[in-house]
C-alpha cells in the first residue's frame, strides 16, 4: 500500500489488510440507562473493523474535578474488572461479544465525562467516542 495515495485520516478499512481487519478494535457506547437519580449503567462494545466482537483489555477513566463518579460492573453484567473496581480508572476485559457493562454511581449530581482507552495488553484501539453521562438530584 502506498500511503502518499491517501490524503490524513482518509484510509478506510477497505484499504487495510485483511488481517488487520480483525486486530484494530473499536470502541462504542450504547445508551445510558438510569437506574436511580445516582446510578446509570451503560454497555461498552468493542468490535473489530469488520464489525465482529472483539475481546480486549480496555482501561475507563472518569473526568471530573472534583473527583466524581465511581466505576463497576453492573450486577450480572458482560465482561470482568481487573483492576480497580469501585473507582473512577477502571481497567476491564470485555466478554467474548466484545462487551462490558458499566455501573455508574455519582455521589453528587453532576456531568461527567466517560473515557475509554487502551492498555499496555491492549490491541490498537480507537477509543475516539466519549460518553457524557448527567445525574441530577
Amino acid at each position: 500500500m502506498n500511503l502518499q495515495q491517501y490524503p490524513p485520516h482518509k484510509i478506510a478499512p477497505a484499504d487495510l489488510s485483511p488481517e488487520l481487519l480483525h486486530r484494530f478494535g473499536v470502541v462504542t457506547w450504547a445508551e445510558p440507562l438510569p437506574v436511580t437519580n445516582a446510578v446509570k449503567t451503560v454497555r461498552l462494545q468493542v468490535t473489530d473493523l469488520t464489525g465482529a466482537p472483539f475481546e480486549d483489555v480496555v482501561a475507563i477513566n472518569v473526568f471530573s474535578n472534583p473527583p466524581g463518579p465511581t466505576l463497576t460492573n453492573t450486577e450480572l453484567g458482560q465482561g470482568m474488572v481487573m483492576v480497580n473496581d469501585e473507582t473512577s480508572d477502571l481497567v476491564v476485559l470485555t466478554d467474548s461479544a466484545g462487551a462490558f457493562d458499566l455501573q455508574v454511581t455519582a455521589n453528587e449530581p453532576g456531568t461527567f465525562m466517560i473515557l475509554a482507552g487502551p492498555t499496555g495488553s491492549s490491541h490498537m484501539l480507537d477509543c475516539s467516542s466519549r460518553l457524557t453521562l448527567e445525574f441530577v438530584e
